[in-house]
């Protein structure tokens, strides 16, 4: 009788650890529609999935938790058109570096898209072309909402103060933004 109990137990043990090993990843993937981000990976991951215009349309991504980007082999998210809700966390270590005419966390979010909640820090400090540029959106087509960009613009133009104040949030292209705000030294 002692010997039906252990087995039965032990079967019981191994059935919950097993249990235990698949909820999280059962949980963290969420529906099709849904992504959850938590580290530095997931933010690059994010960003080679959002080489397609269509890949976020409808999909909500949430950030669980502050993600440094300080050595992380990040690059923009190219396009976004689903809805970013940042949940009050910060992405910082964000550093745009290099070439390009259109650079910020985001380079455009599409007229679907939207990003809130969200505070970015980090420095920006391109070469070659960088008519277009902003901590959170080079090109803002939807909406950007409650959130906020603070760190440093590296640059050698005459036009600086120009062109920062109209685009450290975002370039605000047919877009909108509310109640966010910009800090940053030039």
């Amino acid at each position: 009788m002692k010997r039906k109990i252990s087995k039965f137990l032990s079967l019981l043990l191994a059935a919950i650890l097993l249990l235990s090993l698949i909820a999280p990843a059962a949980l963290a993937a969420g529906s099709a529609d849904t992504v959850y981000l938590r580290t530095a990976e997931d933010l690059v991951n994010l960003s080679q999935n959002c080489t397609l215009d269509s890949w976020s349309q409808g999909k909500t991504v949430y950030l669980e938790a502050d993600i440094d980007l300080t050595g992380a082999d990040f690059v923009p998210i190219p396009t976004f058109g689903g809805t970013f809700e940042g949940q009050g966390h910060t992405i910082s270590g964000l550093s745009i570096t290099g070439s390009g005419n259109v650079r910020g966390l985001f380079r455009y979010i599409q007229p679907s898209g939207a990003v809130r909640d969200l505070h970015v820090s980090g420095t920006i400090a391109p070469t070659g072309r960088k008519n277009i540029l902003g901590g959170i959106a080079g090109q803002n087509y939807g909406s950007i909402v409650q959130c906020e960009n603070s760190g440093s613009i590296n640059t050698t133009e005459v036009e600086a103060m120009s062109w920062f104040s109209r685009m450290a949030l975002a370039r605000p292209t047919k877009g909108s933004w509310e109640t966010s705000r910009k800090q940053a030294e030039l």
